[in-house]
């Protein structure tokens, strides 16, 4: 079988050199319809269905390696898949429990808490997602040493009466688009089709470069830069005294609703999103000092095009005035790439705190499997040690489709509390 390898994009390389950044990972469970005693031919279903996407996009059953000639990081894969390497890369867990975690969503979807059911979740599940590795796990590496790149995980009970799934794929190789793209496919909600694992090998990183320095801002800079030094310093020091908490709340349609109505102009023909009403009422209420939003590059840099696998991802940096409503999101984001270069003033308002935002909730779909209808969706996303309690002073949060069309957030945050206030702005339910 011949080996393909194609270069690694440079944002995907920075990643992989960097480390510890988790895969891209989901979890949804399902319930069964009237009549669905046994999840056997579930499970076999979706064994078939990834045998075909993995059969349509061989590069899931690949690895990262390092070529020692040139020193850059490839994705290699075979052009043919088995179903050995099908084996590698699918999974049937049975759990020994009565999944009682299983049983939360649905109907009740308003009510799930993080600590006393999101929690019990995480933890039986977090076992299922693929480890990222470091650049030494992608140098010389012995192929039986080599780390996959995607795993598709399917837990029933002993009974064979509850069901649940994980997707999880390196994100050093897939973004937002590109996983949902993939579980979609599984999951008979889009049509198989073959992404293009040949990458844009340079993405011009337009939205981190700063504009031009003049002689009149040189002094506002060295305060900046000073500033910035002394944060810095500060926060490593009592940093190292921090933890991670988490928050899970699910957004209310009425708030959404209520906001598109006060911004959007339907004579103008402008329009806000749920994207620019979370981002603007989180940024507010918790009142940090700048946010940046995650953007997916593709169809809108030159050869950047939907159908390519892999990560093509950049931020778009907010200051005060940019998230102040919901309105001023939209009008920024509409101005396009040449003005989505930060300032200073976002730079130096990052270290007051900075709320970090990437939605999955638009890339999501309510996922099929015959015999059960989905009932709980929820992402897997363990924010990094070394971002949590160092350097990242402020709150990453994920946007997701919960359940049916409702979007949720997950709200990590470095150590401090999560604000009371939050809850209780009118954005969400729970």
């Amino acid at each position: 079988m011949s080996l393909i390898q194609h270069q690694l994009n440079n944002h995907e390389e920075t990643l992989a050199k960097m480390g510890e950044i988790p895969p891209v990972s989901t979890v949804s469970i399902f319930h069964p319809n009237a009549g669905t005693t046994d999840s056997s031919q579930a499970v076999a279903q979706l064994r078939s269905r990834l045998s075909s996407v993995a059969r349509a996009n061989p590069w899931v059953c690949g690895y990262i390696q390092k070529c020692p000639k040139t020193s850059k990081y490839n994705i290699c894969f075979h052009e043919t898949v088995t179903d050995s390497d099908v084996d590698k890369i699918f999974h049937h867990a049975v759990v020994d429990d009565d999944m009682k975690w299983a049983s939360m969503g649905g109907e009740n979807f308003k009510n799930v808490k993080y600590h006393d059911d999101i929690q019990l979740l995480v933890d039986v599940t977090s076992k299922f997602i693929v480890k990222s590795g470091h650049k030494k796990d992608f140098e010389n590496v012995k192929q039986s040493h080599l780390l996959p790149l995607m795993r598709y995980t399917v837990i029933t009970n002993t009974h064979n009466t509850k069901l649940a799934v994980v997707l999880s794929v390196s994100h050093y190789v897939a973004d937002g688009s590109c996983f949902y793209k993939l579980l979609h496919m599984i999951h008979n909600v889009e049509d198989i089709v073959s992404l293009n694992p040949k990458r844009l090998t340079f993405i011009p990183k337009r939205l981190t470069r700063f504009s031009s320095l003049t002689i009149n801002n040189a002094f506002r800079i060295s305060l900046v830069l000073v500033s910035s030094l002394i944060a810095l310093i500060v926060k490593y020091i009592w940093g190292l005294k921090l933890n991670k908490q988490t928050m899970y709340a699910v957004v209310s349609k009425e708030h959404v609703k209520s906001k598109k109505e006060q911004y959007g102009s339907s004579d103008e023909g402008f329009w806000v999103s749920s994207n620019d009403i979370i981002v603007s009422d989180m940024a507010n209420v918790l009142d940090v000092g700048c946010a940046d939003v995650v953007v997916d590059m593709r169809n809108r840099l030159p050869g950047c095009e939907t159908n390519l696998a892999g990560n093509y991802l950049d931020f778009i940096f907010l200051s005060r005035n940019l998230f102040e409503t919901p309105a001023n999101v939209r009008q920024h984001l509409r101005r396009g790439l040449e003005s989505w270069k930060p300032s200073f003033d976002m730079i130096s308002g990052y270290f007051k705190g900075f709320l970090c935002t990437t939605n999955w909730a638009s890339l999501s779909k309510e996922l099929i499997v015959d015999g059960y209808s989905e009932a709980f969706h929820y992402p897997l996303v363990n924010v990094p040690d070394y971002l949590a309690s160092r350097f990242y002073m402020g709150y990453f949060t994920v946007i997701f489709r919960c359940y049916k069309d409702y979007s949720s957030v997950q709200v990590t945050s470095a150590g401090e509390a999560i604000p009371k206030k939050l809850k209780q702005a009118g954005l969400f339910y729970n």
